[in-house]
């Protein structure tokens, strides 16, 4: 067991000193993931969505990269993530404001035979997605590249052909999307008991009248009629519980405290 009566006076004061830097650094990284993740967004929240923040227009598709812009007090907007589309069929204009009618794992009236449909997101999906956040694509599939045309259109491709939304033509970036599809499912397989902090982000008209929107309940069946003549197309969602980040924040505190500890030795 470390004990500080074993250390020189010096070597004592600089780790103490050094310990509540690096506690007060994983103390800040956990108050900021609570302020970023948990309930960034959420029932209500006025979006848009449009191209800017670096986010790039697939070269053969009209679909994703997106950034997702919250409305705060005061009328300005707050970049909450980039995302992509779940759905081919339904549409939005890039910059008109949105209203959240719910966070949820489904997406909603697909454009299907039966509009009044969920659709569960698919573990493939949130594996790429999830990768794609946490900026570690481009080290497992190769031509994959971050703010790149070709590898947007692909991964919204990719994306559309697993929820299916679209089916892969095996030309163009349709390669690629079919590297993406194949890593990932591998990776699913390997680890079906896996979560994915990946969620849907239920989008509607922001003329949608408040009291249908608030009625709107991804789990009640009964409520979607009211408001699917108010559909838009649904966004995936990035939303790492703020525990995650926290645990996080403390493996950082003790590799720093690791790594200090073993200067002041080497000292």
């Amino acid at each position: 067991m470390f004990s500080p009566h074993t250390l020189p006076p010096l070597f004592d004061c600089r780790f103490g000193y050094a310990m509540r830097l690096i506690c007060l650094f994983a103390l800040s990284l956990s108050l900021v993931a609570n302020s970023c993740f948990a309930g960034s967004l959420s029932k209500g929240d006025v979006i848009k969505l449009d191209r800017g923040n670096g986010a790039v227009q697939g070269s053969s598709s009209n679909g994703g990269e997106f950034s997702i812009w919250k409305q705060v007090s005061g009328g300005g907007w707050e970049f909450i993530a980039k995302t992509f589309c779940l759905e081919f069929s339904e549409y939005f204009a890039l910059g008109e404001s949105l209203k959240v009618g719910a966070v949820s794992d489904s997406a909603f009236f697909s454009g299907t035979t039966n509009p009044l449909t969920a659709d569960p997101l698919n573990s493939t999906t949130k594996f790429l997605y999830d990768s794609y956040m946490k900026g570690t694509l481009s080290s497992f599939v190769s031509g994959y590249q971050y703010g790149n045309a070709d590898s947007a259109a692909a991964l919204q491709n990719a994306i559309w052909s697993i929820e299916g939304e679209r089916a892969l033509t095996g030309t163009g970036n349709d390669i690629l999307a079919q590297s993406l599809i194949t890593y990932a499912s591998d990776q699913v397989a390997a680890n079906p008991s896996r979560s994915y902090p990946v969620l849907v982000l239920n989008l509607f008209a922001f003329s949608t009248p408040d009291e249908l929107l608030n009625a709107f309940n991804p789990l009640d069946s009964s409520t979607w009629a009211a408001v699917q003549s108010y559909r838009k197309q649904d966004q995936l969602y990035y939303a790492p519980e703020p525990t995650s980040i926290a645990i996080f924040a403390l493996g950082l505190t003790l590799v720093g405290a690791n790594r200090i500890r073993s200067r002041f030795r080497k000292a």
